[in-house]
């Protein structure tokens, strides 16, 4: 299977699953879809110039299916990404 998918230039599940919950948040943030995930920078909380500062804050689940739901894994991997990609608009 592994031969197939580089033939065919595929990419793994896990990795579509990121790309799209990025594209997700990124079209979400810029007003492309309708879709209100209650987005919040860092900004909002403190003005030190940290390293997460201009980052999207992460809500608090209290239980693991909380960090399943999709608003979380897509904030989470949205802030992940390199600063040059977060910036794009």
């Amino acid at each position: 299977m592994t031969n197939a998918r580089e033939i065919l230039k595929w990419k793994r599940l896990d990795e579509r699953r990121h790309m799209h919950r990025c594209v997700f948040v990124c079209r979400s943030l810029n007003d492309i879809i309708d879709f209100d995930f209650n987005f919040k920078h860092n900004t909002a909380f403190h003005n030190y110039n940290t390293h997460q500062y201009n980052k999207l804050h992460l809500p608090a689940p209290k239980t693991n299916w909380g960090k399943q739901k999709l608003t979380y894994q897509a904030t989470k991997d949205f802030s992940n990404l390199n600063p040059e990609f977060r910036e794009l608009r």
